[in-house]
């Protein structure tokens, strides 16, 4: 365990406001110690909870994956047994 850290220093670290430190110790998402009337945040929770709450910035577009270019359906015909795409089949049929 670390420093016990109060609710405003804990508050200065994250850039927060005090009743927002409340709020995230009320709803479970930050560690809070009660002793008597003061509320406490040990200081390596605190990290921790910042580390969990980091966003990956995002990648450089060279990076990005390009999407997946569409492949052509294919499917068989039960009649005849053929594997055929979309522009295959009408060529089929005009040759009817």
């Amino acid at each position: 365990m670390g420093k016990m850290l109060n609710v405003k220093t804990a508050a200065e670290r994250l850039g927060l406001s005090d009743k927002t430190v409340y709020a995230l110790i009320a709803g479970g998402d930050l560690p809070g110690y009660k002793m008597r009337s003061a509320v406490r945040v040990d200081e390596d929770e605190l990290e921790e909870y910042k580390r969990a709450c980091r966003v990956r910035p995002p990648m450089p577009k060279a990076e990005q994956a390009r999407p997946a270019r569409r492949r052509q359906r294919k499917r068989e015909d039960d009649a005849l047994g053929e594997v055929y795409t979309g522009l295959s089949c009408l060529e089929r049929f005009k040759n009817k």
